[in-house]
């Protein structure tokens, strides 16, 4: 590999993983029983009283990821390096 090439290698990775970072989500805040979380892009979630307890737990500044279940408005909420997650709607 040329020089040229490993620059440019080393410039698109970093692209990457600075948009990686950027897109990525992480807990604000939670509130002491659990029941709600706010994200970073301000979000704010009803979390599902079974998992309350769960979501009371979590630390703030965890990342984390939303993804959509097949119940209707309901998502999971996901600790990226846990792997767990907690049932929520979303509030705002």
């Amino acid at each position: 590999m040329t020089r040229r090439a490993g620059l440019l290698l080393c410039g698109l990775l970093l692209t990457f993983a600075a948009t990686t970072f950027d897109a990525a989500l992480w807990i604000e805040s939670i509130t002491d029983n659990g029941d709600i979380i706010v994200l970073s892009d301000d979000s704010a979630w009803d979390v599902d009283i079974l998992d309350q307890n769960k979501a009371s737990l979590w630390l703030p500044v965890q990342r984390v990821e939303v993804a959509k279940t097949s119940t209707s408005g309901v998502y999971r909420i996901i600790r990226e390096r846990q792997g767990d997650s907690v049932r929520a709607r979303r509030l705002r």
